[in-house]
């Protein structure tokens, strides 16, 4: 069982409210809103009596990481104060590493000398701020990650070769395997014989996949809903509101991921995907751990996206979108990467929408690549034809 309530938990003084709701809505955007002790969030839960007694316990035991933004005005707020009070029983704990010290200012605070060690932000953006707690959290959080390359081809896509398998498991579970180490070991072959099966069931979906996609048109996917005709971008924006939205969204989805935003990516996405690539059926916060994952693994990475094709249904209320999509980039290795794949994005509102009011927040629930291009040396020079045909 997960011990902690919340991953993370901020202190900060009212006055930089501001700068730290927006630290606070990156963090959620991967850690989940829920996960994130921020007290606007949890507004109703403090309208409480004896707040000075609950309010300290959320940080002191239902914390993972405490993240502290000292300043001048930090040690003059009473209830900074109290939740100062949980760090320093966490020293005297020897739990210092659940404690993160961010500086607003060079103010002195009491309590804290200059052999402890803090990260200057006055000379970071709130992103960098929000990465920066994510990789300090992520040391604390007991977790094992296999990884594995499948490289297929040169022009293969990144996005479709990895495979991740994450295994997260708590205090208490570590304690109890080393006590019962037969258990341990049981459990130990229930997972190798699980993991077995599943990759079983992924090589048989992608026979599957390469055996099925070539029998169908070029160019073309069948969706359970009705289509429309190919639009390029701009008759796409002339057609209808819907159409230029999703293509709107589509470009915001590219330079997001071209400029590694990821709250702003991440902001586009659905709290569950039907598909993300190889994987089914799985949370905005894992999508999220593989999209950091693949930056941490790419020193650069730029997208063209081209040959859009928009097919809709649900009234107006899904919305799937197919385009070309070159990448270049860079691994941190220096090696250099391309390909061209055709790629298909498909979002969905949630919110009344109907076909008499066809609008709504538009997320992506759905992102794939269908087809993977041969290389340019590979293409034969002829009559003109769908590519891949």
């Amino acid at each position: 069982m997960e011990p902690f309530r919340f991953q993370i938990a901020l202190s900060f003084p009212g006055g930089h409210r501001s700068r730290i709701e927006k630290i606070a809505s990156a963090l959620a955007g991967v850690v989940g809103r829920e996960r994130v002790l921020y007290d606007k969030w949890h507004r109703a839960e403090f309208a409480r009596p004896n707040l000075d007694v609950y309010l300290p316990r959320l940080y002191h035991e239902q914390s993972r990481l405490l993240v502290f933004f000292l300043c001048a005005e930090y040690a003059q707020k009473e209830w900074c104060g109290l939740e100062w009070r949980a760090a320093r029983d966490l020293l005297k704990r020897d739990e210092d590493g659940r404690l993160m010290f961010l500086r607003l200012d060079p103010a002195n605070i009491p309590g804290l000398y200059s052999i402890d060690g803090y990260l200057d932000i006055s000379i970071l953006t709130d992103d960098e701020v929000a990465r920066e707690i994510l990789k300090r959290l992520e040391t604390l959080v007991p977790s094992a990650v296999e990884t594995q390359l499948t490289m297929e081809s040169d022009s293969a896509a990144p996005d479709t070769k990895l495979a991740v398998t994450v295994m997260a498991e708590d205090h208490e579970s570590d304690k109890a395997r080393k006590l019962n180490p037969a258990s341990a070991t049981s459990r130990r072959q229930v997972w190798r014989a699980l993991r077995s099966a599943v990759l079983l069931l992924v090589a048989v979906g992608l026979a599957y996949y390469v055996f099925t996609r070539d029998q169908t048109p070029d160019n073309s996917v069948t969706l359970r809903y009705p289509t429309i005709p190919v639009l390029e971008p701009e008759a796409a924006g002339s057609s209808s509101p819907i159409n230029s939205e999703v293509m709107r969204l589509a470009e915001e989805w590219r330079s997001s991921f071209e400029e590694r935003n990821l709250p702003r990516l991440m902001g586009l996405y659905n709290d569950t995907l039907v598909a993300y690539y190889t994987k089914r059926s799985l949370t905005k916060e894992e999508v999220a751990r593989d999209i950091v994952d693949f930056f941490s693994r790419h020193a650069s990475y730029r997208l063209t996206l081209s040959n859009w094709s928009l097919s809709t249904g649900n009234a107006g209320c899904t919305v799937a979108i197919e385009f070309d999509k070159q990448y270049q980039g860079k691994l941190l290795g220096g090696q250099e990467i391309n390909g061209f794949v055709r790629s298909e994005l498909i979002f969905q509102s949630g919110f009344g929408c109907t076909a008499e009011d066809p609008y709504g927040r538009f997320l992506i629930v759905s992102e794939r690549d269908v087809r993977v291009y041969p290389p340019p040396r590979q293409r034969v020079i002829g009559p003109k034809r769908p590519p891949g045909g």
